[in-house]
């Protein structure tokens, strides 16, 4: 195979690997069918884990509709792009696991809170009565403002 036809060959193959890539125009981009999906999932599980709230399906119905009013679509645009990109399904699981792992960022990140939020609590519960916490300061003599209190008799 002479040198021309081995560059028209990859020409031709790079071409037709790209046509097939190329997404329609009501077919969302990779980033916000990431940013959607990201919020379906969400939403998804708040209907999971809050049924008594979900039980009927015009409160389901209307969570789902807020994803879309937030990213500013509808849903049968929203139809159309979750088809064309499981057809293209190397490009979905690629999102597919943008999103989750962003998902697990961010209950990692609220684990963590919570853990820090626990410490703080069991911390402040084996304090004395009397502990006085270092962020409250009591001006001392001298100072122009007035920090007046009355003790109880107890």
């Amino acid at each position: 195979m002479d040198n021309l036809s081995k560059y028209l060959l990859l020409l031709t193959l790079t071409l037709l690997s790209f046509s097939c890539q190329n997404r329609p125009s009501e077919v969302l981009s990779r980033k916000k069918m990431g940013d959607v999906m990201y919020d379906m999932y969400v939403a998804e599980a708040l209907i999971d884990n809050d049924y008594q709230t979900f039980t009927n399906p015009e409160n389901k119905e209307a969570l789902i509709n807020q994803v879309y009013k937030k990213h500013k679509i509808s849903e049968a645009r929203w139809d159309t792009s979750l088809s064309w990109y499981s057809d293209n399904i190397d490009l979905y699981l690629q999102i597919n696991y943008s999103v989750k792992s962003r998902l697990q960022r961010n209950q990692n990140a609220i684990n963590q809170l919570i853990a820090e939020q626990d410490a703080q609590r069991r911390n402040d519960e084996m304090k004395p009565e009397d502990y006085i916490p270092s962020f409250i300061r009591i001006a001392g003599l001298g100072c122009n403002r007035d920090f007046k209190f009355k003790l109880d008799s107890a």
